[in-house]
């Protein structure tokens, strides 16, 4: 590489005499001779100060590129199969696959580690893009995240080892991009797990979570999936807020970083036509959590959504006879309900409320049932739960992100019908228009949307509308097909 940029610089610096003279060849009026300009632009090219400070110039800005970007080899190991958030063994990386960066792969809940020794200044910050999130070790010593979610840290040397774990919660997970960045202010943070929310924020999510008990008919819309597209979700916002409804729901993956407080100032001016119409109620995606891989707390979701000091981010809210359990398996790596989740949600369902309710709803960011992902059929430990639950417990619908587009299914559950609903088209990228075969959705639309439901004692309604306002899709469920 020394010589071909040696030779390159060469060839620049001493050009052949021919063509140095063929660019001078007509004489000016009133100017020096052709001949005469030529020799003094070769005297002052050729000259070896002007030579030497250009050729330092390219060497700086080469060594400064790449000490800025890290787009070179890694060395790669996949993680085991037992691992979880905090119970795992760092590999040896003696026998490491050599990957390129960006390097992605398609293994949902799974762990990738990657390793190399890198040039860097005595303070430095690592700035990196992975899915779902990452973990990150300099010198063997565990580095956290900063407010932005990058990785600040200190080193006595001119080089340091670094080991980044990516925790995959979706589809196709992996490391895209590593910089290292001057850091003359860093400013290490100290562990700490606890939820700190601040008084001065005020928190978009409903307080009440027992809207107009006694009131007969009821109306509400749903989206998911804005993170990050701004413009259409503010439009979606705006049409939203045009509909008397009773509340709005959001199906996670509110924001594209959850722990960027750019984005959540973003999210926060996007949905404010429809935070002063009506009561909001959300739940978390996977997005939601990305720069909380330490520890899986949201700090920022809990913050600007629920100001719930105890970190919990699953619950229950009741509107008019509708009955609603918001659940949450982001919270737990790899992807799951954990126990203490579903003791409570199986305590929520045999509970009087549920039971009275004429239509009950089961609300999670990832699916149980989904095609328009290729690769990507649902969570399987979802689907369990709902196809053990849906038939006794009565569940009417299950509502859902993740996927960026709009799907629906209906199965049947002994004497009883369960709708599934797809959701993640709010702001955003919609998925490419290959999709999976299966499971075979009753309807499948790639397109941004939003969706409202009515719901009277005998039957639900459901309208699909576009970023124009057009009606797309249409659903009607009467008592005597439920």
């Amino acid at each position: 590489m020394a010589k071909h940029w040696f030779s390159i610089i060469s060839e620049y610096f001493y050009p052949r005499p021919l063509k140095g003279r063929l660019l001078l060849q007509h004489k000016v009026p009133g100017f020096l001779e052709s001949n005469e300009i030529t020799c003094k632009i070769e005297k002052f090219v050729n000259g070896n100060l002007f030579r030497f400070f250009l050729i330092l110039i390219f060497i700086l800005s080469i060594s400064n590129f790449s000490f800025c970007k890290e787009r070179s080899t890694w060395s790669y190991v996949h993680g085991a199969n037992d691992e979880t958030l905090f119970s795992f063994t760092i590999p040896n990386f003696f026998d490491a696959e050599k990957v390129n960066l960006p390097h992605r792969l398609t293994l949902p809940n799974s762990v990738f580690w990657y390793y190399k020794k890198l040039k860097t200044k005595s303070n430095a910050t690592i700035k990196l893009n992975a899915d779902d999130g990452a973990q990150v070790w300099v010198n063997h010593q565990r580095i956290k995240p900063d407010r932005d979610g990058n990785f600040p840290f200190q080193t006595a040397s001119d080089s340091a080892e670094i080991i980044i774990r990516v925790l995959n919660n979706a589809v196709a997970g992996g490391l895209l991009s590593v910089e290292i960045l001057d850091g003359k202010d860093v400013n290490i943070q100290e562990n700490s797990s606890q939820t700190k929310i601040q008084s001065n924020i005020t928190p978009l999510m409903s307080k009440k979570k027992n809207i107009q008990p006694d009131k007969k008919e009821i109306s509400f819309s749903f989206w998911g999936d804005s993170q990050g597209g701004w413009n259409t979700f503010n439009r979606f916002a705006q049409k939203m807020a045009g509909f008397d409804d009773d509340f709005s729901l959001g199906l996670g993956d509110l924001v594209a970083d959850g722990s960027r407080d750019s984005e959540w100032t973003s999210f926060r001016k996007a949905i404010e036509p429809l935070q002063k119409k009506m009561p909001l109620f959300f739940i978390p995606g996977n997005h939601d959590y990305d720069g909380y891989y330490d520890d899986l707390i949201p700090q920022n979701y809990l913050q600007h959504i629920t100001a719930e000091k105890s970190g919990k981010t699953y619950y229950d809210f009741y509107v008019g006879k509708a009955a609603f359990i918001a659940l949450d398996p982001n919270r737990n790596f790899p992807l799951s309900i954990d126990a203490e989740q579903q003791k409570w949600m199986l305590q929520t369902i045999q509970s009087r409320k549920w039971k009275e309710a004429d239509w009950r709803f089961v609300v999670i960011h990832q699916v149980p049932y989904g095609q328009g992902w290729e690769g990507y059929e649902g969570d399987h430990f979802i689907r369990t739960l709902i196809d053990t639950l849906a038939g006794p417990q009565k569940i009417d619908f299950v509502l859902s992100g993740h996927i960026h587009d709009y799907e629906r299914l209906t199965k049947k559950y002994g004497d009883h019908y369960t709708t599934f609903v797809i959701s993640g088209g709010a702001g955003g990228g919609i998925e490419p228009k290959e999709s999976n075969p299966t499971p075979v959705m009753d309807r499948l639309i790639k397109q941004h949307h939003f969706g409202r439901m009515t719901l009277r004692k005998n039957k639900a309604i459901m309208y699909i509308y576009d970023i124009n306002g057009d009606i797309i899709d249409q659903l009607t469920i009467l008592t005597s097909n439920k």
